[in-house]
């Protein structure tokens, strides 16, 4: 039988009407994750404690933070620079650094981290070779720093028939007085001008001293404050069989003033040097402090010089005194006075022998500082707060300081960089152990500057003493 168009109508409805009551009938399920979860980094400015001003980042999965110079509104701190992120505001919690990945599995509050400009003074060099030389140079520093060497200035500087002598804060040289490539702590400007001494035409007479009738000689006529010429370029050449050159002096014995091969000195008269020679495989002596600090430079010759044994000078050991030196550490060997005359017969090792006692227990050192610097870094502060802590439960009732720092080829900037180091160390400790309720403690400090002939860096530091 064929249906009719009304008869095909109902069966599609009844059809449509079926499959919509299945349809009803299944439970669709979403997965939990289908949808992930945004979270927010929140960036602060922090430039100061009410500082509101914030920015926003959001994601789903790990990306890249944005760059503090894309943030909106801009992130500043007048007189400081940006050094990174941090998740508490004094820099005490989790760091991030710009532009770093972060993995947006959970809302997080970033303040930016602040570090100050260094402020740059600047030092002008005047020629000041009349009262109307406005010639000058520059040098600009944040941080304690040596001034520019004369010979190295740009444009160089001159004054005819004049040597320079050094540098001066007063045209008339009646100010402050800086030695040429001294350090400066570039904290305020300063203008140094150049101080001229009249040049004088002096003459120095090398001998080449390989006997003592030895009559072969070689000439330098030079202003005041000059370098001795070079022993390899002198004219004619020196020489002494199997002997090497070591120094010059002002006897032919070697009894007089020495003066090393090219050093700089004044010249304000007319000088005979003579060379002085030693074998090319000497003997030696060589000196240890045994207990001490410091060194004494080893003494060398040919057999049969004649040689001082040295004192105390570039020795340190607190709360004692040198009184000989002997062969063994023990003190069981042969013994050396100190100034005793010694012909040389052989190589030798001495051991310092030291009388007197220690004052108080070295129980620690604070160091090391930075060259040339007093400034205490966080680290420095973590050393001395761990002497608060010992001071405390040692129960010390005196506490001495004594400060130290590596040759800087200046006695009187050794002194005063070693002081400052060590009334630095004495504040901050003074405040630690007020805030540890540490009361009736006496804290001493001073400056002992270097020890001679050391420049390593390990000798900047301030030693600790308790009693």
């Amino acid at each position: 039988m064929t249906l009719g168009p009304t008869s095909r109508t109902t069966s599609r409805v009844r059809l449509l009407s079926v499959l919509l009551l299945v349809l009803m009938s299944l439970t669709i399920s979403i997965p939990a994750n289908a949808f992930p979860q945004v979270h927010t980094v929140t960036f602060f400015e922090n430039a100061s404690e009410t500082d509101s001003a914030t920015a926003f980042e959001t994601g789903t999965t790990a990306q890249t933070l944005t760059l503090v110079q894309n943030m909106s509104p801009a992130f500043t701190d007048a007189g400081f620079t940006f050094d990174g992120w941090n998740t508490a505001a004094d820099g005490s919690g989790v760091t991030y650094a710009d532009g770093s990945s972060y993995s947006f599995s959970a809302d997080i509050g970033l303040y930016a981290q602040w570090v100050a400009i260094p402020v740059v003074r600047t030092v002008t060099f005047y020629e000041n070779a009349s009262p109307l030389d406005l010639l000058s140079a520059f040098a600009s520093e944040s941080a304690p720093t040596q001034l520019t060497l004369f010979g190295s200035l740009q444009p160089t500087f001159s004054n005819s028939g004049h040597i320079f002598s050094g540098w001066n804060t007063e045209a008339d040289g009646s100010g402050v007085t800086f030695a040429d490539g001294s350090t400066y702590s570039f904290a305020l400007n300063v203008s140094l001008y150049a101080q001229w001494t009249v040049a004088v035409a002096y003459t120095v007479t090398f001998n080449e001293n390989d006997t003592t009738t030895d009559s072969l000689n070689s000439l330098m006529s030079k202003s005041s404050l000059t370098r001795l010429t070079l022993f390899a370029k002198l004219q004619p050449s020196f020489s002494n069989g199997s002997h090497t050159f070591s120094d010059w002096n002002t006897s032919r014995d070697g009894s007089g003033t020495s003066y090393s091969d090219g050093a700089q000195f004044p010249f304000n008269n007319d000088l005979v040097l003579y060379a002085q020679w030693s074998l090319i495989s000497p003997d030696i002596f060589t000196f240890s402090a045994n207990g001490g600090n410091g060194i004494v430079a080893s003494i060398s010759g040919s057999p049969g010089t004649i040689l001082t044994i040295p004192g105390q000078a570039g020795l340190i050991r607190t709360g004692f005194a040198l009184t000989n030196w002997n062969t063994s550490a023990n003190g069981s060997g042969s013994k050396y006075l100190v100034g005793e005359k010694v012909t040389m017969s052989g190589s030798v090792h001495l051991y310092a022998q030291w009388s007197g006692h220690v004052p108080a227990t070295l129980f620690g050192a604070i160091g090391t500082f930075k060259k040339d610097s007093s400034t205490l870094s966080a680290a420095l502060k973590n050393q001395i707060n761990r002497i608060a802590v010992t001071i405390k439960s040692r129960k010390y009732s005196k506490i001495s300081l004594f400060g130290y720092t590596s040759a800087t080829g200046l006695k009187t900037l050794n002194v005063i960089l070693s002081r400052t180091r060590a009334r630095n160390v004495a504040s901050y400790l003074r405040n630690r152990l007020h805030n540890l309720k540490v009361r009736g403690v006496t804290v001493s400090s001073t400056g002992e500057g270097a020890i001679a002939g050391q420049s390593s860096n390990s000798y900047s530091r301030v030693e600790i003493f308790g009693v």
